[in-house]
């Protein structure tokens, strides 16, 4: 449909009006980002109870092979292929009140990694609240390890929240 603007011509094309992440990195180098989605809390935890189902979601490239769970917490081997090198790591992955914690049992790179996500309700379905944490044992400036982390959580984050329903 053609729309005079002003006499000029233009294509009306309809705006996909995303609700985008709220990403920032805390003082002690956290990175922690906010996103609502239409997917009820239950069915949330529910599709976040899989981390390879994030992994998969995000499309960032890890691959993750389940071992055997410890407890209620489910153990899981990552493979990440980065520009600089391919870093292997193994996480518990455990059920929190509301939602899910991860935390690192060992690594080729990592010296710490923890990750929270947590599920409440919101007006328009669910909020989902992520804190990631990592030191590595990488001669790299935090700086520029906080902006790359930044960056993948907010695309990790759009991604998981198209796949459950933009508000």
């Amino acid at each position: 449909e053609m729309v005079p603007v002003t006499g000029v011509q233009t294509c009306a094309l309809p705006i996909f009006a995303l609700a985008e992440p709220v990403v920032v990195i805390d003082s002690d180098n956290t990175v922690r980002g906010d996103v609502t989605v239409t997917m009820g809390v239950d069915e949330a935890r529910a599709k976040l109870s899989d981390p390879r189902w994030i992994s998969e979601t995000d499309a960032s490239g890890t691959e993750i092979v389940a071992l055997a769970p410890q407890g209620e917490c489910g153990v899981y081997a990552h493979t990440s292929r980065t520009a600089m090198k391919t870093i292997h790591y193994t996480v518990t992955w455990c059920p929190t009140d509301n939602g899910w914690r991860s935390d690192l049992v060992e690594s080729d790179t990592f010296e710490s990694y923890s990750a929270v996500w947590t599920v409440t309700e919101a007006d328009e379905g669910a909020r989902l609240q992520y804190s990631f944490a990592m030191k590595t044992g990488m001669v790299v400036p935090q700086f520029i390890i906080n902006r790359s982390t930044r960056r993948a959580i907010d695309n990790m984050l759009t991604n998981v929240q198209i796949a459950m329903g933009v508000p």
